[in-house]
């Protein structure tokens, strides 16, 4: 009977202490203007096994071809420089982080197309973020026409603060996964 409570009590210990190592994604929804109701696709990002920052066949979601200018088209901008070029992603994924991998700043930016002047709401679900007293997860996001630079992350916005926001399809959403929140928010 004591092995018995041993082992439970082992396997308890080894599920608290790998809880922060697995992957999470983070449900993105889309309602744009120009369409009056939602967009017919649900895009992630999130932290996947094997992932790099560049593309990753298997584990990205490409989008195959180039959105046209005229209709509304959200993306996640990929690879432009990689071995396989990919600059269009539905689904983005980064390597999972552990504490004590040291400090890791991930940004993914989430671009539009569509007739200029539209704009979009968009969404996701707070609840999806992975949290463990041990491990929080530090998001931010930065709404802005261009990639935003270091110093920018100084003024960003908590993801946990809002469950949406509303941008001009002029813009980029970038958000930010900090590894390590005691040093500052520097890419």
């Amino acid at each position: 009977m004591r092995e018995k409570k041993i082992t439970s009590i082992i396997l308890i210990i080894l599920a608290i202490t790998m809880g922060y190592c697995t992957e999470w994604r983070v449900p993105v929804r889309f309602r744009p203007t120009s369409l009056d109701t939602d967009y017919h696709y649900i895009y992630y990002f999130g932290e996947r096994e094997g992932a790099t920052d560049e593309y990753d066949p298997f584990i990205d979601v490409p989008i195959p071809m180039e959105p046209p200018d005229s209709i509304f088209f959200p993306y996640f901008v990929g690879d432009t420089t990689g071995d396989v070029v990919m600059p269009y992603l539905r689904e983005d994924y980064r390597a999972i982080t552990e504490p004590g991998d040291g400090h890791i700043n991930y940004v993914w930016q989430l671009s539009f197309r569509d007739v200029s002047d539209e704009s979009v709401w968009v969404f996701w679900e707070p609840d999806s973020f992975p949290y463990i007293p041990e491990y929080p997860l530090y998001m931010h996001y930065i709404i802005a026409e261009e990639p935003p630079d270091s110093e920018s992350w100084l003024t960003a916005t908590p993801i946990s603060e809002q469950e949406s926001v509303f941008i001009s399809v002029n813009q980029s959403l970038s958000l930010i996964h900090i590894s390590e929140p005691t040093r500052p928010l520097y890419i």
